[in-house]
């Protein structure tokens, strides 16, 4: 992986490969109405990028416009999981959504609120960003 990290996916349970990254994709997320989302539900049946950031992240700030670019040119043929860690504290909902108003970004945003969704890929550093093929494989995970 150019520029990036390998990272172990955390199995929770003595199963097979594909049991477990199916445990990992059970995880919940939320939008920014509240509403929890498997992220299962968010990447099936399409390639999908899982991308973990942050407001206070000043590399998660430098790659946004990319992100952007990629939505409007690949959109239609790969889930954008744009994962903003809002911890409640350093990182909250409102800052992640008025961030993305504000620069009027169009990818579908969501909230980690739990440490549940970051675990799932081993997530440590921002961004973390998660490459899943169609068949819901994981390709890589790469760290700035």
């Amino acid at each position: 992986m150019a520029g990036g990290a390998l990272v172990e996916v955390e199995i929770v349970a003595a199963v097979e490969p594909a049991q477990a990254f199916e445990l990992v994709l059970a995880r919940t997320v939320e939008d920014g109405r509240g509403d929890t989302f498997m992220l299962s539900s968010l990447v099936a049946g399409k390639p999908a990028v899982i991308n973990y950031w942050a407001t206070w992240c000043p590399y998660c700030i430098d790659e946004m416009p990319d992100y952007q670019q990629l939505y409007e040119r690949y959109g239609a043929d790969i889930a954008f999981v744009m994962l903003d860690v809002a911890d409640g504290q350093r990182e909250t909902i409102t800052k992640g959504a008025s961030y993305i108003s504000e620069h009027g970004y169009t990818f579908p945003v969501y909230y980690a609120t739990t440490r549940s969704a970051l675990d799932a890929f081993g997530v440590t550093a921002y961004p973390t960003s998660v490459v899943i093929d169609a068949a819901e494989q994981l390709r890589e995970i790469s760290l700035w």
